[in-house]
């Protein structure tokens, strides 16, 4: 207990530093928010969040924004202790359940501006005199805060963190049965994490084995695991608008079509961007990658064809209503999906490899290609180049280039 304790405070030094930059950006965009909505608007949205902070109903949406908030921010903080949670420390004389605690406890640590927004709406709410007060709201802060701590912690079980995010979806409901099932999930959680052990991540031997052709691919998809799924989101939005101007608006067959060209081409952008911060995020470039035989132009080619086929979903609608628009689309997701390739070759040490001028390049051209179809023709005109380009980054990559935040990740993929 005292060796987990003293770890646990090691982890809370290096959450501090975190926390302030998340308090500066996270409550500068609240605050920005806020302001910017009418005097009318300001008080009545403050005012429904402090009555739905209070408020025993299951669907707060107060609570569940708090909740997707905690998990979003302990993401973003246990990304950024997760080299600490790694090497040295696991000589210590703690098991595998006293360092994932001391991990818990050190996310939960970086969320105080959370835990303090939620405490004074709860006090407004009783200052206000609320009828339907509860007092489970506030009983919910801890739980919602170490379930969103111990989703997000790695390395640690794949079920500890999935117990640990359902946890923080009940116990911000507020029920009483609900609390009592996230402090059982939350248990569980803490039992999970003991089986957890580093020898068993230990790759099996492929001596022997041959890779599939596909080998490559089945390795980035494995990268991404379940977050594959997590790109549709992103794009998804750029088609309901389109959708919802078709269907609200009485346009002309060419004011549809720039519609449906520009939903398309911005929803599939979006989501071949998402797909590459999160495969170069997840897949860091080892150097057992480059003893394989694997040319450089061949794995640009593969990601290139992953990020395609991901971003295929948004095309069948437009080729639906108009085939000449669904051609243009398709080629520059071809264009862009070689071009973000190579885009991901280089040695940024921030959250995505994918730097500002990219989405800027991105986003340039899924407009052009939606004003003027044609523009896909000048895009399909210089694929050869960008592949060439996207294979000649690869080739010049320098895979053994130590990056602090990037090296504790290094180990869960391997071959």
């Amino acid at each position: 207990m005292t060796h987990t304790i003293a770890l646990w405070r090691f982890h809370l030094r290096s959450s501090t530093r975190v926390t302030w930059s998340l308090i500066t950006f996270q409550l500068v965009v609240l605050a920005a928010i806020v302001w910017l909505q009418p005097p009318e608007v300001r008080s009545l949205l403050v005012r429904s969040a402090i009555r739905s902070i209070a408020e025993p109903g299951f669907l707060s949406w107060a609570r569940l924004g708090f909740g997707a908030w905690a998990l979003a921010a302990a993401a973003w903080s246990a990304s950024r202790l997760e080299p600490a949670l790694t090497g040295w420390n696991r000589h210590l004389p703690v098991d595998s359940r006293g360092q994932w605690t001391a991990a818990v406890l050190g996310v939960a640590s970086g969320l105080p501006h959370l835990a303090i927004l939620w405490t004074l709406c709860w006090v407004g709410a009783y200052l206000l005199g609320v009828p339907d007060f509860s007092a489970g709201s506030l009983v919910a802060l801890p739980l919602v805060i170490l379930g969103a701590a111990s989703a997000s912690t790695r390395p640690a079980a794949t079920w500890a963190r999935l117990l640990g995010g359902l946890a923080t979806v009940l116990a911000a409901s507020a029920r009483p049965a609900a609390l009592v099932a996230a402090g059982f999930l939350l248990a569980c959680a803490y039992v999970r994490a003991g089986w957890w052990s580093p020898r068993k991540r230990r790759p099996r031997s492929s001596r022997g084995r041959r890779f599939p052709p596909f080998g490559q691919l089945l390795l980035s998809l494995r990268a991404l695991g379940p977050l594959v799924w997590a790109i549709y989101p992103c794009g998804l939005p750029f088609v309901l608008v389109a959708g919802v101007a078709l269907r609200n608006n009485v346009l002309s067959s060419q004011q549809s079509e720039l519609v449906l060209r520009l939903g398309t081409s911005l929803a599939g952008t979006a989501a071949i961007l998402a797909g590459a911060t999160l495969l170069s995020r997840r897949r860091p470039y080892w150097v057992w990658a480059r003893s394989l035989a694997w040319s450089s132009q061949r794995r640009t080619d593969t990601d290139s064809a992953l990020l395609f086929l991901l971003c295929i979903p948004f095309l069948p609608f437009l080729y639906y209503f108009d085939a000449a628009s669904g051609l243009s689309a398709t080629l520059l997701l071809c264009y862009l999906s070689f071009r973000v390739a190579g885009w991901m070759r280089n040695s940024s040490t921030g959250l995505t490899r994918l730097g500002p001028w990219s989405y800027c390049e991105a986003g340039m051209a899924a407009l052009l290609t939606s004003l003027e179809p044609l523009t896909g023709l000048g895009l399909a005109v210089a694929l050869p180049f960008v592949r060439r380009l996207a294979g000649r980054r690869e080739q010049d990559l320098k895979v053994s280039l130590f990056l602090e935040r990037r090296e504790g990740s290094v180990d869960e993929i391997q071959p």
